[in-house]
């Protein structure tokens, strides 16, 4: 009586391995602009908390001096609006750090500097307009802090005198 082998063969064939390939690649296509869409969604819900929180400190310096930080045209912390700094007399918002923030914020898709897009500041000491402006990828319609004179393009909050800067 004889035993017979059965042969077993090892590791994949080309074809297995291309199918795996195929399909990994078909998943990443489905996946990558769900992927972008969230972070989108992660720097708009940044942008709202940091002008939120602005309009706080903004309320507070506001409480205790009688007026907002005076800033004679639009400040910011892109070139196009001076590049000013984050802290200090110096600031796009001037006057606010370290007593009430302790660094003002930066736009959340900022890497570095960048034509005119980021936050930017205004105030005559009676109204006050802080925006993030020239948004990537734009504001959703309708969304509820839209600056009316730029409703695709930016974010903003402000006092009635300062709604139409």
């Amino acid at each position: 009586m004889s035993l017979t082998k059965k042969a077993f063969r090892k590791g994949f064939t080309l074809i297995e391995i291309l199918i795996v390939v195929v399909i990994l690649g078909i998943l990443a296509a489905i996946m990558v602009p769900q992927f972008s869409s969230a972070r989108g969604d992660a720097r708009h819900a940044k942008r709202e908390q940091d002008l939120k929180t602005m309009e706080k400190v903004l309320e507070m310096y506001a409480n205790d001096f009688g007026q907002y930080p005076y800033r004679w045209g639009w400040g910011g912390e892109s070139p196009t609006w001076g590049a000013m700094a984050l802290e200090g007399a110096t600031s796009y918002v001037p006057f606010v750090t370290p007593t009430y923030i302790a660094a003002l914020p930066r736009d959340p898709a900022l890497t570095g500097p960048t034509g005119g897009r980021g936050y930017i500041y205004l105030s005559n000491g009676q109204d006050f307009k802080f925006m993030a402006h020239e948004i990537l990828g734009g504001v959703p319609a309708g969304h509820p802090m839209a600056d009316p004179p730029r409703p695709t393009v930016s974010m903003s909050i402000w006092t009635p005198g300062g709604r139409n800067w």
